[in-house]
């Protein structure tokens, strides 16, 4: 049986003390087969969430733009789980329409938070998920990322030194990639190989080992990330002395999907010799360099 319920927060209808120039009229919410205690809770945010995005206004009353809600349980017996429809019409007719099923009442918040950044920034509802927001229906399938992950994988690097005293080859890596990970931040640990390019300049190549740390200034699916951290290896060069080196490094980079199994990541990062890496000059003269390595690097974990 259709009914019809109008705001029960204050009565049928209330008008928001929000300034915003957008006049919004609420319309009486439409449910099917939901119990009225849970569509009180749903109205509340129903009404919560217009008011982030127009001035509310009285039934009836002209207003640029209108919003209706559709309720319709799925449950036995009137209850969860329930399908959510927003749909918004603009001023000049053009309508926009989400919707998500609410799983468990206690999600409604959350559901009713992302139909209403959907319809009213006319993005499409993915991309209002992030690792904070992803419904119980979104779930299926996949495991959501929250909390402690390790992300395991395979990173390849290619990029060029570069310094004072000596001109190089390009180089490239190939290396295994832990990612110990938290909300706000992870921990990387890292071993891999390091190959001299083809070219006519100098070049060197190694092993090594990486250990650092970076801090996501961005907490959505796709999060940006700045860090730094150590690179303690073994350098093999034309003239090597001592092969044993350590480098400094900062990087910026971008992390892809958080919240799936597999995950995509690319970093920019700059690098420093602290120790001496020994090449030959034009002249057959052994040089001291103290090159700087500015890579691009792409990985993939699980």
């Amino acid at each position: 049986m259709l009914r019809k319920l109008r705001g029960l927060a204050g009565g049928l209808f209330f008008v928001s003390t929000a300034a915003f120039a957008t006049t919004l009229e609420l319309k009486p919410l439409h449910a099917v087969n939901v119990d009225a205690k849970s569509l009180e809770v749903i109205q509340l945010f129903v009404n919560e969430n217009a008011a982030r995005y127009g001035t509310l206004v009285a039934e009836g009353t002209t207003a640029e733009e209108s919003l209706e809600v559709l309720i319709i349980g799925l449950g036995e017996t009137f209850h969860s789980p329930y399908l959510v429809h927003l749909s918004r019409k603009k001023g000049d007719g053009q309508v926009i329409q989400a919707q998500l099923l609410v799983e468990r009442l206690e999600e409604a918040p959350t559901v009713l938070a992302r139909l209403a950044d959907s319809v009213f920034k006319n993005v499409p509802l993915e991309d209002t998920r992030d690792r904070h927001n992803v419904a119980l229906v979104e779930t299926q399938g996949q495991l959501p990322r929250v909390g402690n992950q390790h992300v395991l994988g395979v990173k390849l690097s290619f990029g060029a030194p570069f310094g004072s005293s000596a001109s190089y080859n390009g180089i490239g890596a190939i290396g295994f990639d832990g990612r110990f990970e938290r909300d706000k931040y992870f921990v990387e640990l890292g071993a891999g190989f390091t190959i001299p390019g083809p070219g006519s300049h100098k070049s060197y190549g190694g092993v090594g080992a990486e250990l650092g740390m970076s801090y996501f200034v961005t907490n959505g699916d796709t999060a940006l990330y700045l860090g730094g951290g150590i690179l303690p290896r073994l350098i093999f060069s034309e003239s090597s002395n001592s092969p044993l080196n350590i480098a400094p490094y900062l990087q910026a980079g971008v992390s892809f999907d958080r919240s799936a199994r597999m995950r995509l990541y690319a970093d920019l990062r700059l690098a420093q010799n602290l120790l001496p890496v020994r090449v030959n000059d034009d002249s057959g003269a052994t040089v001291d360099s103290y090159p700087t390595e500015l890579t691009l690097q792409v990985g993939i974990g699980w």
